[in-house]
């Protein structure tokens, strides 16, 4: 993750806004230190307070066997009960001025990320905030690729994101 540039920005700003204290700024894979100190029974025992149906999505993509798939999904998680999961630390923001995060190396290319607050996760304008997140900044066809990288030729991938934390949302 830390050697391609346009992934490890985006860890880093994540740190930045939520902070080194909070689960929502810690990076998902987690450091190697946390890794290597976990044993095999935290691991299990983790598993089994979080994955329950009703807190799982499964994707499945290209080509494959449909009823196979769902034999294993059933062998594997058919007699799981859907349960609630609880003891999610609480998002508490801190921040109350300008942060910054910067990670000099020798690397073929530079990425920079930008972050604000947004709207609330369960605002009725987050909708129109995804039409215009399409039209300005998501994808090859949108005004910021086009002006960006098409005609200033200024970055090889401007792209917009808007992470969803149902937690930390206000209603």
């Amino acid at each position: 993750r830390h050697d391609d540039p346009k992934i490890h920005v985006l860890d880093l700003i994540e740190e930045a806004v939520f902070g080194r204290d909070q689960p929502l700024g810690w990076d998902t894979a987690g450091t190697p230190k946390v890794i290597k100190a976990q044993s095999r029974q935290q691991m299990i025992g983790y598993i089994g307070e979080r994955y329950f149906p009703n807190n799982m999505v499964l994707v499945v993509a290209g080509a494959f066997d449909k009823k196979a798939v769902l034999a294993s999904v059933k062998k594997y998680y058919g007699h799981t009960q859907t349960q609630e999961v609880t003891n999610f630390l609480p998002y508490v923001e801190k921040q109350k001025k300008l942060q910054m995060e910067i990670d000099k190396r020798k690397v073929g290319q530079a990425a920079i990320a930008l972050a604000f607050k947004g709207i609330s996760y369960f605002d009725d304008d987050r909708y129109a905030l995804d039409v215009l997140s399409a039209v300005l900044g998501g994808g090859m066809s949108s005004r910021m690729f086009n002006e960006v990288r098409e005609k200033l030729g200024l970055a090889t991938d401007p792209l917009e994101e808007r992470p969803r934390h149902l937690f930390p949302g206000r209603r």
